[in-house]
């Protein structure tokens, strides 16, 4: 998988480019582990990612105290898998990625 990378002061983004799955993860996180300590803003950019499963989620869940994770530019699967994470898990926190929190929920 090419993974685009773009440095901003003290944040990261990261714009994967193609379907996200659990045989790309640990691609994704060793990416993520070679961002130099001064990065605190980590920021996926999915505008390329038509599909993701599971594994996505497991990128936007990276617990780290000094990394701060968003996401910006979610295709239509990806959102839709991200909101119905967050309708069934709520206490995971999954709509701080979400573009609008009063966007329609997933059916």
């Amino acid at each position: 998988m090419n993974v685009t990378v773009e440095r901003h002061s003290a944040s990261a983004t990261l714009t994967p480019h193609g379907d996200i799955g659990f045989a790309d993860l640990d691609q994704l996180r060793a990416r993520v582990d070679q961002l130099p300590s001064d990065v605190t803003e980590l920021v996926w950019d999915l505008h390329a990612v038509p599909f993701m499963d599971i594994a996505g989620l497991h990128l936007l869940g990276v617990s780290s105290p000094r990394l701060h994770v968003s996401v910006t530019n979610l295709p239509s699967q990806p959102l839709h898998l991200l909101r119905l994470a967050g309708e069934l898990f709520p206490h995971m926190g999954w709509e701080q990625h979400l573009p609008d929190s009063s966007a329609p929920r997933a059916a």
